[in-house]
């Protein structure tokens, strides 16, 4: 499972949510779109753009490593994770 938070002021404004493009319990895959969202709406209104990301699952792999940090592009790897 990944989590995807967010500041709860962006809850006040439905075009700040992402949109999901995988389901729960979907495999992925590197490279593979999980969601999209438009963050010039989101620094438009004045709010922060960052995105903490965590695995609620991590004893389900053999293990989970932070990739990247900071600002990332399509691409970038951001998190590692091998199975069991």
């Amino acid at each position: 499972s990944v989590f995807i938070s967010r500041p709860i002021s962006w809850a006040m404004n439905p075009s700040f949510l992402p949109t999901m493009l995988v389901k729960e319990g979907q495999e992925v895959k590197a490279g593979d779109p999980l969601l999209t969202m438009d963050l010039e709406v989101v620094k438009g209104a004045g709010h922060p753009t960052t995105i903490i990301t965590a695995v609620t699952n991590s004893d389900d792999f053999a293990g989970v490593e932070q990739g990247k940090t900071g600002p990332v592009q399509v691409g970038d790897e951001v998190l590692r994770v091998s199975k069991k």
